[in-house]
């Protein structure tokens, strides 16, 4: 009974706090969407952290899942919105490095696709990531194949300046039309879904097609 009791009140407060996570997320974007996008990674840092620790916080929540399970969702999702956040912060200051590379960045950045392929495998399954670290290796062990399977190979400092710094990885043209479209168009389609609105629409298009 003891351990119903904590489950269930982890679970309220989980809850609690996702709730005001999400109104957060939803006024941070309509802001942006009203007086413009943050430069940068700043937007898209903003937005995939927020959506890391969203998700994570509700595996959290859920009674459903066991107690380990429950903490270790909490801990990826806290450390996947500090990598964000690293980043965020030194983006600025990367423009002036001319592609140098330090172990801070390394180490965040490791741990933030770390916490990408944990979600991604959480969310999709095991093929997604699978295929994900198969490119990964193919990038570090290429350089030991033959044909035109063989390349230079990549070292730690360039795969992550590839993936975290440039626009070519995480913060690339799919996480930027997510930041700034997509995801209006999934705040819209949810107040239509809650409020009636859609149905509304739907029913009365509806009656016009079978007026005609």
């Amino acid at each position: 009974m003891e351990t119903l009791e904590k489950k269930s009140l982890l679970s309220k407060v989980g809850e609690k706090i996702y709730v005001v996570l999400a109104v957060l997320f939803v006024l941070f974007h309509m802001y942006t969407a009203f007086f413009g996008a943050f430069p940068g990674v700043t937007q898209k840092g903003i937005h995939l952290g927020a959506i890391l620790l969203l998700f994570f916080l509700s595996e959290m929540a859920s009674d459903k899942n066991k107690m380990w399970y429950r903490i270790f969702s909490i801990i990826v999702g806290i450390a996947g919105v500090v990598g964000c956040a690293y980043y965020v912060l030194i983006d600025a200051e990367m423009q002036n490095r001319l592609g140098v590379i330090t172990k801070p960045d390394t180490i965040f950045g490791i741990m933030l696709l770390v916490v990408v392929i944990i979600a991604a495998y959480r969310v999709v399954g095991a093929s997604m990531c699978i295929v994900t670290l198969v490119f990964i290796a193919y990038g570090f062990l290429g350089k030991y194949m033959h044909g035109i399977l063989r390349h230079q190979g990549l070292n730690m400092r360039r795969f992550i300046n590839l993936l975290l710094v440039t626009s070519d990885g995480v913060w690339g043209t799919p996480l930027y039309a997510s930041a700034l479209y997509i995801v209006l168009f999934i705040i819209l389609g949810a107040v239509m879904q809650e409020t009636g609105i859609g149905d509304y629409l739907t029913y009365d298009t509806l009656m016009k097609l079978d007026k005609i």
